[in-house]
C-alpha cells in the first residue's frame, strides 16, 4: 500500500479525501527544495544553517501535527477546531512541554499536555 486515505471532515464542503504518501522520498525532496535556497542565494554557511535546522525542525513538527490530527480522525476522533488553524500546531516546543510534564508529574499532579513528541538523544 503507497498511500493512507483519509477521509474528508464532516465540516468540509468539497467532501474530497486526502491521501498521505507512505513513501519517505517524496518528503525528503520536498524538504530539500524548500531549504536548498538558503545556500543557492551566497547566505554565509552558519547562518544557513542555522536557518535550515529551525525550518526542518518547524516543518517536522508541523507534520507530526498534521499526522497526529489525521490518526485521530481515523479512529472516528473529531477534532474540534477552527478550519483555518487545523494544520498548525498547538505548540511548537515540545520539549518544554515534556520538561513541564515531568515536573507535573515530580510534584504529583496528572500531566497537562496529552501529545508531546519530545527530541529524542542522538
Amino acid at each position: 500500500e503507497m498511500y493512507r486515505c483519509i477521509p474528508a471532515k464532516k465540516s468540509s464542503k468539497h467532501n474530497l479525501k486526502k491521501y498521505i504518501c507512505l513513501r519517505p522520498e517524496s518528503s525528503l525532496e520536498l524538504d530539500h527544495l524548500k531549504m536548498g535556497h538558503y545556500t543557492n542565494t551566497q547566505t554565509k554557511a552558519a547562518r544557513a544553517d542555522s536557518l535550515t535546522l529551525g525550518g526542518v525542525a518547524d516543518d517536522n513538527v508541523k507534520k507530526r501535527w498534521k499526522l497526529h490530527r489525521d490518526e485521530q480522525q481515523l479512529q472516528g476522533k473529531d477534532v474540534d477546531m477552527p478550519l483555518h488553524f487545523a494544520d498548525e500546531p498547538l505548540f511548537w516546543d515540545h520539549s518544554e512541554l515534556f520538561y513541564l510534564n515531568q515536573r507535573a508529574n515530580d510534584v504529583g499532579i496528572k500531566p497537562m499536555f496529552d501529545y508531546v513528541t519530545p527530541v529524542n538523544e542522538d
